[in-house]
């Protein structure tokens, strides 16, 4: 684990215990699933698998606006878990959910995840068209976020939409990140800062 990783997962424990110690349940269950995120990312399953079990969600319930990321987590978590059924059912209502609140942001995040859900049933063409939309939506915004926070799965379903928008998609490809290795001889550095990916929603 790099000091930045650790760092991270510091700062998440001790906004939980700021959440607890001020009664703030939604902002400690927030920061919950930020933390099954990037143990996700991490390539730690079975911790986010475990957060997933205690978290009280199922794929059948019906999404709020106020445990929306919590509910784009578990998707994710239900995909990592090969749990593919139970994702798209989850994703379904979820893609419901945007549409009907208009909230463009969030249908590009569960299109891109019924795309990898759908791909890992081997449904490549139905992918395509998950994929697609998220493309369409995201490009005039330049939402290049939503796409990268995704990783790999994405990277390798991207050369398949390039068609429809072509300066977008080749940007994404190049930019795609992997999981962050240790630090050699665990001799940390300060991050260089990077620029914005995408400019802050108001949201």
């Amino acid at each position: 684990m790099t000091r930045d990783t650790e760092a991270a997962l510091a700062t998440a424990a001790g906004v939980r215990r700021a959440a607890a110690d001020l009664h703030m349940a939604l902002a400690d269950a927030l920061v919950a699933a930020w933390e099954a995120n990037f143990q996700l990312w991490m390539g730690d399953v079975a911790c986010a698998a475990r957060w997933a079990e205690s978290s009280g969600l199922s794929p059948a319930d019906t999404p709020t606006f106020l445990r929306e990321a919590e509910y784009l987590t578990y998707a994710r978590v239900l995909v990592a878990e090969q749990r593919l059924d139970e994702a798209q059912v989850l994703l379904a209502s979820l893609e419901g959910y945007a549409r009907s609140s208009g909230l463009v942001r969030s249908l590009i995040t569960v299109r891109i995840l019924q795309a990898v859900a759908v791909q890992a049933l081997g449904q490549e063409e139905q992918a395509v068209v998950h994929l697609e939309e998220a493309v369409r939506l995201a490009a005039p915004g330049g939402y290049r976020r939503a796409f990268l926070d995704e990783g790999p799965a994405v990277a390798a379903l991207l050369p398949g939409v390039r068609h429809a928008a072509p300066e977008f998609v080749e940007g994404l490809l190049g930019g795609v990140p992997s999981p962050p290795a240790p630090l050699p001889g665990g001799v940390g550095s300060r991050p260089r800062k990077q620029p914005l990916v995408e400019p802050l929603s108001e949201r």
